[in-house]
């Protein structure tokens, strides 16, 4: 099992328009030759207990960060400050 997290967009419905963004956390290294596949699969006729999983990767826009309005993406290696609307990193 590989870690993934599934972020739903606003304009997600279950039933029919499963939209969201899929982060899948890759362990190791691979070379910039290699490729590497994975399955995903989708459960539609109920009887599917999704894992409980904590998200590894967190988003929240509208954060103040040094006076100025940003966003804030948080992982497990560092958290990140961009500027609205320049979208220019102000700090790691």
């Amino acid at each position: 099992m590989v870690r993934a997290q599934f972020d739903r967009d606003s304009l997600y419905n279950s039933s029919s328009r499963a939209l969201g963004t899929l982060v899948v956390l890759m362990e190791g290294a691979t070379p910039a030759s290699a490729v590497r596949f994975y399955d995903v699969y989708f459960d539609t006729t109920g009887g599917f207990t999704p894992s409980v999983v904590t998200p590894a990767i967190s988003y929240v826009d509208g954060v103040t960060f040094q006076g100025q309005e940003s966003f804030q993406i948080v992982t497990p290696a560092a958290t990140y400050y961009y500027t609205n609307p320049a979208r220019a990193l102000q700090d790691v």
